[in-house]
């Protein structure tokens, strides 16, 4: 189980749509993997497996630099799930 912020949320939940966005056209079958990740992330308990991880860290790194998505909060949220994806 996995625990986050309402911050953390928001930033993955603002990646996620980004990511769909970009391949609603070209990759359905990637959408269709976003779609779960995202309904996962509405639960109590989240239950992650390392490729969900790992995707969410892949898609962090499109957030546009903004004040929405300070930096250090994107870098921050990508460490923590980076070790949690390298946990044995």
């Amino acid at each position: 189980m996995i625990n986050f912020n309402i911050k953390e949320k928001n930033l993955i939940s603002d990646a996620l749509k980004y990511a769909k966005k970009s391949l609603m056209e070209s990759d359905s079958g990637h959408v269709e993997f976003l779609n779960d990740i995202e309904e996962e992330m509405l639960k109590i308990n989240i239950l992650l497996s390392r490729t969900q991880i790992d995707t969410i860290v892949y898609y962090l790194n499109y957030l546009p630099q903004t004040e929405i998505y300070n930096k250090n909060d994107v870098s921050n949220l990508q460490y923590r799930l980076n070790r949690l994806s390298d946990l044995p």
